[in-house]
């Protein structure tokens, strides 16, 4: 257990398979998504400052992503370009060059977005710190962990637990316990995933997950997919 803020910093293990292709056993990996044991309370002016940016920041991308050559240009034009220290980056701009040089164009497309943001102690603004559109984690959990802070909330002010926290964060937490945001992640992508295949409008469409070796984000994956099988059944 470690300690930020006089906050209890907890996590859970998850035990995931691996199956070898080098060797006759299955090995098994553990790794700790770590979360608060309590919310962190923020401004709600951060909150709907968050809301309203969102959007325009989907779209900023998506528009990006329409511009093949500036997307080709910015991120090869350099000795040490993305393109040439990045394997993974690479090997997403020679497919993209060549969809562009067979002027593959496609009508339908779906961006699933995830932004991450921190407060500046010293200027007390929010600041967004990355826009994820390729490995987007954490949904599922985020949306457990919701769950948990909520009933916790209220049990700890009532607790003796309530007395070894800081005075300030308890106060805070007073105030805000009866507002925490609700955290929807994965039925709205399991939504965006089922409109995207009713716009293609093809019986035979699949959504296909792609997954790496040694995959870390599987429950995520798993969850999402039994999402959109039990809401959207195809």
């Amino acid at each position: 257990m470690m300690h930020s803020y006089g906050v209890p910093f907890m996590g859970f293990f998850l035990e995931t398979g691996i199956d070898r292709d080098q060797e006759e056993c299955l090995a098994w990996a553990w790794f700790m998504p770590h979360f608060l044991f309590l919310p962190m309370p923020f401004r709600e002016s951060h909150w709907k400052q968050v809301c309203q940016i969102a959007p325009i920041f989907n779209e900023l991308v998506d528009r990006v992503s329409l511009n093949g050559k500036f997307l080709q240009d910015s991120l090869s034009w350099l000795n040490y370009s993305t393109k040439k220290v990045d394997d993974f980056t690479y090997r997403l701009l020679e497919n993209h060059s060549k969809m562009l040089d067979a002027k593959k164009i496609e009508e339908i497309r779906l961006g699933l977005h995830r932004s991450d943001y921190m407060l500046d102690e010293q200027t007390k603004l929010l600041l967004q710190i990355e826009h994820n559109t390729i490995s987007i984690s954490s949904f599922a959990q985020g949306c457990l962990v919701r769950e948990l802070h909520r009933p916790l909330s209220y049990e700890v002010l009532d607790n003796e637990f309530s007395s070894r926290l800081k005075h300030k964060y308890v106060l805070s937490l007073f105030t805000t316990r009866h507002w925490i945001p609700q955290n929807s992640a994965v039925t709205q992508f399991a939504e965006a995933l089922s409109k995207a295949s009713s716009e293609y409008n093809n019986p035979r469409a699949v959504v296909i997950v792609v997954v790496q070796t040694e995959e870390r984000n599987m429950y995520d994956q798993q969850w999402l997919c039994k999402t959109l099988k039990e809401r959207y059944p195809f």
